[in-house]
């Protein structure tokens, strides 16, 4: 069997969720008032789509920082030392991280 035997089909259907999503948003901004509607239903149907994004990745973001809040807590429940040396090495990586993108 093929290693990547799943990534045809992972990728088809996240093509799939994409379209549905970009057609979903054309359709629930589109105005049919004037006769440039179908065009301003595909212009403001994009920017909703681009908003769509952006509110997903500033909502992915807070979640996990506050997952890592939460296991950060509970770990320092248990053992302050530790709790406190996991969130300077998370600093550490982060900042390892980000200037390692440049």
């Amino acid at each position: 069997m093929k290693k990547n035997g799943f990534r045809d089909p992972l990728l088809k259907s996240a093509a799939l969720l994409v379209g549905v999503v970009i057609l979903a948003t054309i359709a629930a901004s589109a105005g049919s008032e004037s006769s440039g509607g179908g065009f301003l239903a595909i212009v403001a149907g994009i920017g909703n789509t681009i908003l769509f994004v952006i509110g997903l990745a500033v909502g992915l973001v807070i979640s996990i920082a506050l997952l890592i809040g939460i296991f950060l807590a509970a770990v320092a429940m248990v053992s302050p030392e530790q709790a406190s040396q996991m969130y300077s090495d998370l600093k550490k990586k982060l900042l390892s991280t980000r200037l390692d993108i440049k």
